[in-house]
């Protein structure tokens, strides 16, 4: 009993303590591997080169430090993830995962992780190019936005100004308007265009430089127009003119066969009426 009691006491004496888990939570630690740092700016450029840390909108963060603390903690005491939000065990569990998944980043979208960082942010500076007439604000002096509203017609218009029609006005959505032509070389290059094409125009007075010149750019523009028309029109009777005559000799060489095979049927039925009679 004496051995055995002295065997346990040694067997006590040989174990060594847990070490504890104590993070480094400063503004000029590490998020991501507990390195520290003289300062909180060389910090956040070690994070950027080696992990891809990125701070949205910096230029309107007001507190950098107490950002940085804040991950921290959340990181290091809660074990949450800093992208998906998922929880691990506090310290390195996390951090293994943020650098394994590429997740040392932050998410900073609405409903998910975008009023918990508020605080940090002064978004004020940004109004200041903003129409003071156009901005409505609260009792607590913040911005109202605007909210959709219905025309008469139906159609709806979105605080930007923008309007979004309805469906029953598509027909006149899709109509296109082409606006009047005003550059000179683009006009100089239509009255070319209908000079090397005016004898074509039959009865129209446009055949000669004189008469072109005397047009106004307007003319010029409806002239042309007209002949494409004209062209596009003749190019249709032309193709209508070869697919009938292509359909009417296949109607042809289809009953020239369809003769045939009736002539060779009625061969084959007369011989084997023949050799019945046989």
């Amino acid at each position: 009993c004496d051995d055995v009691t002295t065997a346990n006491d040694v067997y006590k004496n040989e174990i060594k303590p847990v070490k504890v888990y104590e993070p480094k939570l400063g503004a000029n630690v590490s998020i991501f591997d507990d390195k520290e740092f003289e300062n909180v700016d060389d910090c956040v450029q070690y994070m950027a080169l080696n992990f891809g840390f990125f701070i949205p909108d910096i230029e309107y963060l007001c507190d950098l430090e107490g950002f940085i603390k804040y991950m921290n903690e959340k990181v290091k005491v809660g074990g949450y993830c800093l992208y998906c939000q998922r929880q691990f065990q506090a310290g390195h569990p996390t951090q293994h995962h943020m650098i394994s998944k590429s997740h040392c980043k932050v998410a900073y979208e609405n409903g998910v992780d975008g009023e918990e960082y508020e605080d940090f942010y002064d978004f004020s500076a940004s109004y200041e190019d903003l129409d003071d007439a156009d901005i409505e604000l609260d009792e607590d002096g913040e911005i109202v936005e605007k909210k959709i509203e219905i025309a008469r017609t139906g159609e709806l218009v979105l605080p930007s100004g923008k309007i979004v029609g309805h469906r029953d006005f598509r027909v006149y959505y899709k109509q296109y308007y082409r606006p009047e032509e005003t550059r000179t070389c683009v006009l100089a290059q239509q009255r070319e265009e209908l000079l090397r094409l005016g004898c074509k125009f039959s009865g129209e007075g446009a055949s000669s430089l004189s008469a072109i010149n005397e047009l106004s750019d307007s003319e010029v523009m409806v002239k042309l127009v007209k002949f494409q028309k004209q062209v596009r029109r003749g190019m249709m009777v032309e193709q209508r003119a070869m697919q009938r005559a292509e359909l009417i000799a296949q109607r042809r060489e289809y009953k020239s066969t369809k003769d045939k095979l009736r002539a060779s049927e009625n061969t084959t039925a007369k011989i084997r009426d023949y050799h019945k009679l046989l």
